[in-house]
């Protein structure tokens, strides 16, 4: 049997603020609510082949609070994936992923 394994980084939600979004995954995606907490993904398997440069990125990453507010839920892959998408373009978020990026790609895709 061979095993896979899913490398990317992930910023979690602080449980007091996870609440709705919770719900929401517990409707639509009920395996990975159970897996993992709620998430949002800051670098994608294919974007941390550098992964020294990018913990050295993220010991240098300097505190922020990121807010988002969410549109409609989106469902891709055969709905086993469950996107809330953004309803404003968030700077804050692509500032941490330029930070998270230094050095690697100074024009990271949104």
């Amino acid at each position: 049997m061979t095993t896979k394994f899913r490398r990317q980084l992930t910023l979690f939600v602080e449980r007091q603020n996870a609440t709705i979004i919770e719900k929401i995954r517990q409707q639509y995606n009920p395996i990975q609510y159970r897996l993992i907490d709620s998430h949002v993904t800051l670098c994608r398997e294919d974007e941390i082949e550098d992964i020294e440069q990018i913990i050295a990125n993220l010991k240098c990453l300097k505190k922020i609070e990121i807010t988002i507010k969410f549109k409609e839920v989106t469902r891709f892959e055969n709905g086993n994936v469950v996107f809330l998408p953004a309803e404003f373009e968030n700077r804050e978020f692509n500032d941490l992923r330029k930070q998270i990026f230094y050095g690697i790609d100074d024009n990271p895709r949104r």
